[in-house]
């Protein structure tokens, strides 16, 4: 016998009552989705916008993002435990002219063809700005306002700038946090003192808003190398690669959070409300779609650049960098609307791989001979060896050759930011070279730059390439050689 069936309810079959389960699901997630909508746009609209011109994008196509990291104190509590860290121990603000532009990324994103394309700008690039007849630092353009370092973006590299958006180093640090941290393997311990960046092993490490802070800005960076310290010595360099690839892990981690969570999205925007600024054409809509477009993010769909530059010494014994514009052209062009054309293009470079070099330490800095042949084997250059030099620490950077020698030792001075007084020894076989680094040396550059008139030609040109996901290889960029970086994960492991 059936069942009976309970006064004022229905007995329904299988179907009905999947149907209606189905039914019932979709409206809650409609509800859900509504309610989360309407959240972001009041939560997004209470972060402050600023009254910035900008270039008008086109309809459809990429848009280019100016992101700076600012270093203002004036978001900062003073009686906050971490205050030292930014205005030093008495208390005063180390720059009370005005912030300055920390971190001075391009991001240039294509929603239609899913790819990033994010290019660093180094603070102490040394240019020209609007409106003016002398050299400036880059990052000092930002203490002028907003639009001076947009302009000067605009003007300098021909780049338009579509939005912009601006973070302090205490919203950097409060948005780490809301998304839970970034998960970062370390194939070594490594440590600044200037920055506070502390890890003690390697393996993957979680980093919380302050370690990921300190990584963002170590500019003395030392690793471990079996049971010595060695130093990084490329300076900002370095910490712009290691920047590339904190965002890139940055960025994976918050594309794979549930932003769609009212509770996380308050996380995030609430660590924002305070240290984050706008333009105003940024807003809702913006940030759903490109996080809806960008479910994966990884090597295929985004790309880093650094620029070729070199180190240079001002009148006024300033420490710069200068920027070797014809070979910095290929790489700005992918972000500008109308690329330069062929006959622009910068020439072909010289074969590294054609050229061995035994690297001396001679500036008695620890772990720099290391340092600079690890450098130089990734640019392509083969290294037979690293040592100390004997005698005391030379203040310049020496590069030794042998009979026969001439044109790879001056081919191999064009790859260092700082040069190198070229030397010929006798005590040298024939072809060798030996470079001894001294108290100027500091990094090496993947770009060389161009060679004076009269010299000896150089190797044969190898074209730097990369492969694309039909397994086909494209020309590529050339772009400087940094420091240090984490490592990469090794196979199997995967740090979450």
């Amino acid at each position: 016998m059936p069942a009976p069936v309970q006064p004022g309810r229905l007995r329904r079959s299988w179907f009905e009552r999947v149907v209606l389960a189905i039914g019932s699901a979709v409206v809650v997630t409609a509800l859900a989705g509504a309610v989360v909508v309407v959240y972001g746009y009041w939560k997004v609209g209470q972060i402050p916008v600023v009254d910035v011109s900008l270039v008008e994008p086109a309809s459809g196509e990429p848009q280019n993002y100016l992101i700076v990291g600012s270093d203002t104190r004036a978001t900062l509590e003073e009686d906050a435990a971490d205050a030292e860290e930014f205005t030093g121990e008495n208390g005063e603000d180390p720059n009370p002219s005005g912030s300055r532009a920390d971190s001075i990324v391009i991001a240039r994103v294509d929603p239609e063809g899913e790819h990033i394309d994010m290019l660093s700008v180094p603070r102490d690039l040394w240019i020209i700005p609007p409106g003016s007849e002398d050299h400036d630092r880059i990052n000092a353009t930002y203490a002028v306002g907003r639009q001076h370092l947009i302009d000067t973006i605009q003007e300098v590299f021909e780049i338009p700038i579509h939005h912009y958006i601006e973070l302090d180093f205490v919203g950097f640090r409060r948005v780490v946090d809301a998304i839970g941290g970034i998960p970062m393997y370390f194939d070594t311990a490594m440590r600044d003192f200037n920055s506070g960046l502390q890890v003690n092993g390697d393996g993957c490490v979680l980093l919380d808003g302050e370690q990921a802070l300190a990584l963002a800005r170590s500019r003395h960076l030392q690793y471990q190398d079996g049971e010595a310290w060695v130093d990084d010595p490329t300076g900002d360099h370095g910490r712009i690669q290691r920047q590339q690839v904190l965002v890139l892990k940055a960025v994976e981690r918050v594309v794979a959070l549930d932003l769609t969570s009212p509770s996380r999205l308050n996380q995030v925007i609430d660590a924002s409300i305070d240290h984050v600024n706008l333009d105003p054409d940024i807003d809702f809509d913006d940030i759903a779609g490109l996080i809806e477009r960008f479910q994966e993010i990884n090597d295929e769909t985004l790309t880093t650049y650094g620029l070729p530059v070199e180190g240079y010494r001002t009148s006024g014994g300033a420490s710069v960098l200068r920027l070797h514009e014809a070979e910095a052209e290929p790489i700005l062009d992918t972000f500008r609307e109308e690329p330069a054309s062929e006959a622009d293009e910068a020439p072909a470079q010289g074969d590294p791989a054609a050229v061995s070099v035994e690297v001396l330490n001679g500036s008695g800095t620890q772990g720099q001979a290391s340092a600079a042949g690890e450098a130089l084997t990734y640019v392509g250059f083969q290294v037979t060896g690293t040592a100390n030099a004997e005698g005391l620490p030379g203040p310049t950077t020496e590069i030794h050759h042998g009979p026969g020698g001439e044109a790879g030792a001056q081919f191999l001075e064009r790859h260092l930011s700082a040069g190198a007084d070229i030397v010929e020894d006798p005590e040298l076989g024939e072809g060798q070279l030996q470079l001894i680094t001294g108290a100027d040396f500091t990094t090496v550059m993947q770009a060389p730059r161009p060679a004076d008139e009269g010299d000896p030609p150089a190797p044969a040109a190898a074209p730097t390439t990369t492969v694309d996901e039909d397994g086909d290889e494209e020309s590529g960029p050339a772009t400087t050689v940094v420091g240090r970086t984490t490592g990469e994960e090794p196979e199997g492991i995967t740090c979450h």
